[in-house]
């Protein structure tokens, strides 16, 4: 298997999103900030990808997803909180929320193949 660098850069920026939101904005999630830091982190992580994986950036953006979820489910792990069954409702609305790094991917792909 053809190792991928931007997997590895997705799933690294997915989870700092939220492991870094407390000391950005002092909220747990990060949409709960007063200014976007979400979106925009979201939008810079998947322009960063994008450029990473021109070719496969709507793929390899899936990744910032996981990330995110990985962070999630390892802190709810590790503060022993039962969320139950809201996790399969959390990770449809992270999917959705998180369509900035759709975006950003595909404009840091297009970016990368016209300089190249």
């Amino acid at each position: 298997m053809k190792s991928r660098p931007g997997v590895l850069v997705a799933v690294v920026c997915g989870a700092t999103i939220w492991l870094f939101s407390p000391t950005f904005t002092g909220h747990a999630e990060p949409w709960d900030a007063k200014w976007p830091y979400y979106w925009v982190s979201l939008l810079v992580s998947g322009f960063a990808v994008g450029w990473v994986e021109p070719r496969k950036f709507l793929t390899t953006s899936l990744w910032i997803v996981a990330g995110q979820a990985l962070a999630i489910l390892g802190s709810v792990l590790f503060d022993g909180k039962d969320i139950g069954l809201l996790i399969p409702m959390g990770l449809i609305a992270l999917l959705i929320l998180s369509a900035p790094c759709y975006a950003g991917a595909f404009l840091g792909s297009q970016l990368r193949k016209r300089s190249s």
